[in-house]
């Protein structure tokens, strides 16, 4: 009896997932083929029946407002579940909807580096360069320079590509504001978001050797929105609420001229469009 249950369940198993696997690639291809209504009526069946990578899409779509206005209560519950079933990727959303606040959360940097750390410590190398950021600057946890060390050494270990980025890190560490300046503006000229919205987050809190300054913070997240930064549309949006005209008249008019400047040109490190940033700069309010 025991024998032909399993064989059924392997005949159910041979039959369902088949069929996952297809709706999965026919949404991964109607999503980059611009049909987001045909790829969220295909993933929402996915996700409910468990499929983490679907529940992790799905989340990206209701946060982007692909085929659907955007809803951070909805990415926000899609992410949970995927970070339930053990999803690093997922955990490491939440730490983002816990940095901005966004999707009904009660904005926290403890919280939101929680979710990071878990994130980290379930192999994620984004999350490990963001614990890491955590660390140096002392967001959610007490500033750590040994802490901070050896997270960048898993991130680097595990790929991160954003070397360069991490080397300004380290200049930050150092007390060296100047040369951790170069560094990012040399990997935001190579259309890194990461960088790019570093810079903003600099700006934002006036960290350093960057005075507080809402234009420049404005103009670098505009910048990296078009670079593909996950975060960087919603809370450039919010920033601005509390802008006047003439502000955000200028942070456009910075953002062109630098974007003009700085084309995306062939062999640049580009990210993959509509990715998360390593960390979601505080905007006040």
């Amino acid at each position: 009896m025991r024998l032909k249950i399993l064989a059924a369940v392997a005949l159910l198993c041979a039959t369902v997932l088949p069929a996952f696997a297809g709706e999965w690639e026919d949404a991964l291809a109607a999503h980059d083929a611009g049909r987001y209504e045909v790829a969220l009526a295909l993933l929402e069946p996915l996700a409910d029946a468990g499929n983490v990578d679907a529940q992790n899409k799905l989340s990206h779509m209701y946060w982007y407002g692909e085929g659907t206005p955007s809803d951070y209560a909805r990415a926000l519950g899609w992410s949970r579940r995927a970070a339930e079933a053990g999803s690093a990727h997922a955990m490491y959303d939440l730490g983002v909807h816990y940095r901005t606040g966004l999707g009904g959360v009660i904005k926290s940097d403890a919280e939101a580096f929680k979710w990071f750390l878990k994130s980290a410590e379930a192999g994620d190398s984004q999350a490990a360069g963001n614990v890491a950021l955590s660390y140096l600057l002392g967001k959610g946890v007490e500033r750590d320079l040994a802490q901070y060390a050896y997270w960048r050494r898993i991130a680097l270990e595990r790929g991160e590509r954003s070397m360069q980025l991490l080397e300004a890190l380290d200049q930050l560490a150092a007390g060296q504001p100047e040369k951790a300046d170069q560094l990012l503006q040399s990997s935001a000229a190579k259309n890194l978001a990461e960088a790019q919205f570093q810079l903003a987050e600099l700006f934002l809190q006036g960290h350093s050797g960057w005075p507080a300054d809402e234009v420049q913070a404005h103009m670098w997240l505009t910048i990296a929105a078009a670079s593909g930064c996950l975060e960087a549309p919603a809370l450039a949006k919010r920033l601005a609420q509390g802008m006047n005209t003439e502000s955000l008249s200028q942070s456009a008019t910075l953002a062109e001229m630098w974007q003009a400047a700085n084309p995306v040109e062939p062999g640049q490190v580009h990210p993959i469009k509509h990715q998360a940033c390593k960390a979601a700069p505080m905007v006040n309010g």
